[in-house]
């Protein structure tokens, strides 16, 4: 990942907002989360779907072009470098987006929301590259599954399911095979 686009990326977008502070890559926007065992044991991260700290992904401190709106939705981007010789993925990056704020459950697929961004925009189809390591419409509906057994991505695609259903149903059954 890369720090430098993403803050590019952030500042570009901040125009269009109403940001009341911008902390780019410094901490300042995120001083709340869970702190747990791996990687989120020095660092904060969000639970996903299923209550399990994600110590893979979505570490708040992390991302760079965080930023703290005026109605205090908090953002934050990264972007990875164009053309990495080691990821096959056209992704861009993500966009993280915690709709309230410190207030609580700061869970994936609850209040915490994450878009991955490619050239064409944000991915809203099942089976793109950027939600799901190997594009496949079962693990892409797997990281959007309340009883997914693995801690890391339980959640990422939550917001495709809303923006495809407009609904949360997945919250209260299993909709993996509705894809």
């Amino acid at each position: 990942y890369n720090s430098s686009n993403a803050n590019y990326f952030a500042q570009k977008l901040a125009k269009y907002l109403a940001v009341q502070k911008y902390c780019g890559a410094d901490e300042g926007c995120y001083g709340y989360g869970y702190l747990g065992t791996g990687i989120c044991s020095t660092k904060r991260c969000f639970k996903g779907l299923n209550g399990n700290i994600d110590n893979d992904a979505y570490r708040i401190e992390y991302a760079s072009g965080k930023m703290i709106l005026k109605n205090n939705m908090r953002l934050s981007l990264s972007a990875r470098y164009a053309n990495h010789p080691y990821t096959k993925s056209r992704c861009l990056g993500g966009i993280r987006v915690d709709i309230n704020g410190p207030k609580g459950p700061n869970r994936l697929g609850h209040d915490v929301f994450y878009f991955a961004y490619d050239e064409k925009g944000i991915q809203t189809k099942p089976g793109q590259y950027c939600l799901t390591a190997g594009g496949s419409k079962n693990r892409y509906s797997d990281a959007c599954n309340k009883t997914r057994s693995s801690e890391a991505g339980a959640g990422t695609s939550c917001s495709i399911w809303i923006m495809r259903h407009n609904n949360m149903d997945y919250k209260y059954r299993d909709v993996s095979a509705e894809w």
